[in-house]
């Protein structure tokens, strides 16, 4: 019994192309086709966390200063880092 694919075009065309269609997109979803080399997307993650260490190591820095001597904690640090707003300073209007 001979096929006749082009009376059934549509059918072929999807049984055909469907699961390539499919396969891509899942490649696309799952970041096969990423431009960044994944080397550089470590060094750069890696760079961030770095970055986030210091930026806490700052913040009980403060923290501690603002503790001890509220006075310089705002002379050195002018700029909160934390969601508490700084205290007032006296002697100012």
């Amino acid at each position: 019994m001979p096929l006749n694919v082009f009376d059934n075009w549509r059918s072929t065309l999807g049984f055909t192309l469907g699961p390539v269609v499919l396969v891509l997109l899942g490649m696309l979803f799952t970041g096969h086709f990423s431009r960044v080399p994944k080397e550089e997307l470590e060094k750069v993650q890696a760079e961030l966390t770095q970055a986030r260490g210091a930026v806490q190591r700052f913040q009980e820095c403060r923290a501690e200063l603002a503790k001890d001597r509220p006075e310089l904690a705002y002379q050195y640090f002018p700029y909160a880092t934390d969601p508490k707003p700084a205290p007032a300073r006296k002697g100012r209007k």
